[in-house]
């Protein structure tokens, strides 16, 4: 059995991504662990934002 956790955001630690709802969406589905069991892969050109999702997500994660 499969268990898909609650979790509302209620900040954002980077302020960056608070206007960008495809960060949103990729941070709030890595944490609801929507596609399990296939890995999250976040892919895109340089700057396009990868590494601070990232960061955002463990960021969320660990203030939980």
């Amino acid at each position: 059995k499969i268990l898909i956790k609650e979790f509302s955001i209620r900040k954002f630690f980077n302020e960056k991504i608070v206007n960008n709802e495809e960060q949103k969406r990729a941070i709030e589905n890595i944490i609801a662990n929507s596609a399990f069991p296939a890995p999250y892969i976040l892919f895109g050109p340089p700057g396009t934002g990868k590494t601070a999702t990232l960061v955002e997500t463990i960021t969320q994660v660990y203030d939980e």
